[in-house]
Formats: structure tokens, C-alpha cells, sequence
């Protein structure tokens, strides 16, 4: 597909942030920084609402808000340029902003409210379903609970729709009807490009939403897909192999994205679930958990992509949503699943957690990459290829180029991309290796 389909006509919201921050820094990694902002946000609004809806002590909530806020699909993104990441804060934001009015109606809260919809509809496209859909069954859960709030959090959505779409969201939304007949063009609409084919793993090109959902579920962590010819492998639940431990600290894992646990954290949270209504029956906490939860697993079931993980960030907050029911009002009987959960929980962050020992290596190898080209008495032959932006680079550390087209040509590529480029036959490699270089390389090498 061509790359100017995303560039012009996706949802641009972290995309701005982070040009600010690279603008205001002058580094272009210092934009990633935008990931972990959102992260801390989430965190402190997540301890915050906590401690005002549940009593469970300052360590309980400490450690119940970072398994909320810290999914694989946060802690593989943290490092980079991906969204995917900034949508699953957005979505921890979204639910504490919706207790946080359940609990204390005030203006202060509506206007959160109302930010953080115009945050998350302006990320992706998906992102501006999830904040109509999960808008709308938050007014349906009000309308049968709470009429009192019903109109103001209803007029709330209406002016952030009118600000998200028409206004911060012009480009895309607007102009993409205009031009294309759809605002969500080019995922959907009469020209609509198809995005999902290609990257389907083999076997699932012909299966339904429900099916590639479940085989994915309960899947080793892979990246499968047509072109590779990798295969779903279903497993155990608990279960892990060499495949999880490579796979889930990537960027974006496809089957199995959640942690190579999650299908396991999952069923022992419904486990919990039933104990706990088998003891204190359907009260209002467990009603308010089981109408979420079913939301929750019914957003995710629908959708006809779900098989993909980061598509489906909410699904992380159903164990933490029915552990915090425990957590409320705890009980013996309980006591045992909801310590696997921790535990479970703690082990499949961790999982993703290597990723920033990995990241930091890479990140090595390019510098020193880097280095060896800024010792180039003359300017070094590019052929940017897709990465284009590999150019900032160069730029940053005074490093000459000239580009040409270096098809069928020796050279070497630049760490992690397809940028080519060819050093002048008198140019030497720096004098010796540090060993995070040496170690890097080995990893490149071995991940090929």
C-alpha cells in the first residue's frame, strides 16, 4: 500500500504532539515522548479515580492502577512512533473519567471528559468508533442508573464531537467526505483499500470475526502472516514456548498480542467473577462490572479485525476491572484466583518489559552506526527507500549525503529499515565495537 494512504488521510492527533516535541527538543527521537506522557497521565488519573470509587489502601491502588495502565500493547509502543499505545491510555482516561462522573458529577469532570474524547477521536480511526460506541453505552448504563447526569454528560458528548470532528478533526473527517464520499476513507466507503488482506496470517482469509478471535486468543504470540507463511499455533492457557518469550516484547504482535498469558488471565477473571456473584450475588458493583465486561468482550468480538491485537487495546481492562470487584469486597473463597491474577498479570507485563533491553540495544547499533557515517571524508551514497525519515538522522548528526538509486548494488542497510547506503571505498569503521554494539548485532543477526 502506499504510505501517503496513512499519511493523508489518517487521524493525526499524536502525529502533532509529537512534531511539537521534536520541534521544542530538536531531537527526532524526543517525539516518542509523547507515549509516555500519555502513560503517566493515565497512571495518575487511574490512582486518583481509584482511590475515590474503591478502599483498597495506597499499595493495592498503586499496583491495580499500573496492571490497568501498563498492557503489552502500552509497554511495546512506549518506544516508538506507534499510536496503538496512545489509544489504549486514552481508553484507561475515557473509563476514569466516566467513574470519576458516576461518583462526583461536577463540571471539572465533564470537561475532562470532553478532552479526552477529542484526544482519542482525533488518534485513529478506530479510536473515534470506540468514543461514540463506548459513549453510547455509558449514556444507556446512566439512562437506567443515573437520569440526573443523563443530559449533561449527553450535551458534553455533542460538543465534543463538534470540536473532535469538525473542528480539531477537519483533516481528516471533513475533507475525507468531501473528497472521498466517507470520513473514515480509506478503511471504509465506496473506495475503500483494502489494508487487512496481506497481513492476514494463512488460514484466515476466509474465517469469520468470532473464529479469528478465539484462534488468536488462545494462540502462541506470533507474527504470522500471508507473505511469511507463519502459522497460528493454538496452545494451552499458562502455556509458553521460545515463540512467546522472541515475540511478545515486539512492537506489534499480531496473534497472541496481549502477552502470551492473557488467555489464561482472562478465564481465571471470569473464575473470579462467578465466585464472587456465587457469594454476594448480583449487587450494584457486579452489575456495573458484568454490563462493562460484556461491552467490553462484545467490542471486541464484533469487531471484524480483532484477531489483530492492537485493534482491540480495551480488552486489557476486563481482568483489572473484575479484580478491583474483588479487591472492594474480598473474601476467602477468592483469595486464591485473584493471587493468580496478580501474579499472571505481573509475568505477562514482564514479557513485554524486555522490550526496552531489546530497544536499547538496537538503538546502539544505530548509533553506532551513525558515528561511522559522520567519519565519511566524503558524502555517503542513500537510497532511502520507505524509511524516508532516516534522513533527520543524518541531518542531526552533520552527516553529507548524496541519494541515488543503489539497486543491485553491495550495500548495507540502515539498522531496521530498508534504507540502503554505500560508503566510500577509503571509509573505515570506527576503531572498536562498545560491547551493547556487539550484543546488538548478534540480536539483529538472530532475529533474521
Amino acid at each position: 500500500m502506499n504510505q501517503s494512504l496513512y499519511i493523508n488521510h489518517y487521524a493525526k492527533a499524536g502525529e502533532f504532539v509529537a512534531a511539537s516535541i521534536y520541534v521544542l527538543m530538536g531531537s527526532i527521537e524526543s517525539g516518542k515522548a509523547v507515549n509516555l506522557i500519555m502513560l503517566l497521565a493515565a497512571f495518575c488519573l487511574t490512582s486518583s479515580t481509584l482511590s475515590r470509587v474503591v478502599t483498597i489502601g495506597v499499595v493495592k491502588t498503586t499496583v491495580v492502577s499500573a496492571f490497568i495502565c501498563l498492557s503489552p500493547i502500552c509497554v511495546n509502543q512506549l518506544l516508538t512512533y506507534y499510536v496503538d499505545g496512545l489509544i489504549a491510555s486514552s481508553f484507561v482516561c475515557l473509563f476514569c473519567c466516566f467513574a470519576l462522573i458516576v461518583v462526583a458529577p461536577n463540571r471539572y469532570n465533564l470537561v475532562l471528559l470532553g478532552l479526552v474524547q477529542l484526544i482519542m477521536g482525533n488518534i485513529k480511526f478506530s479510536s473515534l468508533v470506540y468514543c461514540v460506541l463506548f459513549g453510547g453505552i455509558f449514556l444507556v448504563w446512566l439512562f437506567f442508573f443515573n437520569r440526573r447526569q443523563l443530559l449533561a454528560v449527553f450535551n458534553t458528548f455533542a460538543v465534543a464531537a463538534i470540536f473532535t470532528v469538525f473542528l480539531v478533526g477537519f483533516n481528516p473527517y471533513v475533507i475525507n467526505t468531501t473528497k472521498y464520499g466517507h470520513p473514515l476513507y480509506p478503511v471504509m466507503g465506496a473506495k475503500k483499500a483494502d489494508i487487512f488482506t496481506y497481513n492476514y496470517p494463512k488460514g484466515f482469509e476466509h474465517k469469520g470475526a468470532f473464529d479469528k478471535f478465539f484462534s488468536s486468543l488462545f494462540a502462541h504470540t506470533s507474527n504470522p502472516t500471508l507473505t511469511n507463511g507463519g502459522k497460528v499455533e493454538l496452545k494451552i492457557p499458562f502455556t509458553f514456548n521460545r515463540a512467546d518469550i522472541v515475540n511478545a516484547p515486539k512492537v506489534d504482535p499480531r496473534i497472541g498480542g496481549l502477552g502470551p498469558l492473557f488467555s489464561g488471565i482472562l478465564l481465571v477473571s471470569f473464575i473470579l467473577l462467578f465466585i464472587y456473584i456465587g457469594k454476594r450475588g448480583l449487587d450494584r458493583n457486579a452489575l456495573f462490572v458484568l454490563y462493562w465486561g460484556v461491552c467490553l468482550m462484545l467490542s471486541a468480538i464484533l469487531l471484524p479485525e480483532s484477531w489483530w491485537a492492537r485493534y482491540i487495546p480495551q480488552l486489557w481492562l476486563l481482568p483489572s476491572l473484575i479484580l478491583l470487584l474483588y479487591e472492594a469486597q474480598p473474601f476467602k473463597s477468592a483469595r486464591l484466583p485473584a493471587i493468580v491474577l496478580y501474579v499472571a498479570m505481573l509475568i505477562n507485563i514482564s514479557f513485554s518489559a524486555t522490550n526496552f533491553a531489546w530497544n536499547f540495544l538496537i538503538s546502539k547499533v544505530v548509533d553506532y552506526q551513525m558515528d561511522t557515517l559522520a567519519e565519511s571524508p566524503k558524502p555517503v551514497i542513500v537510497q532511502w527507500g520507505s524509511a524516508a525519515a532516516n534522513r533527520i538522522r543524518f541531518q542531526e548528526r552533520g552527516i553529507t549525503y548524496s541519494e541515488e538509486n543503489l539497486d543491485g548494488k553491495s550495500t548495507e542497510n540502515i539498522i531496521r529499515s530498508d534504507s540502503k547506503f554505500l560508503l566510500p571505498e577509503t571509509q573505515r569503521p570506527l576503531k572498536e565495537k562498545p560491547i551493547w554494539v556487539v550484543w546488538g548485532e548478534k540480536f539483529v543477526t538472530a532475529e533474521k
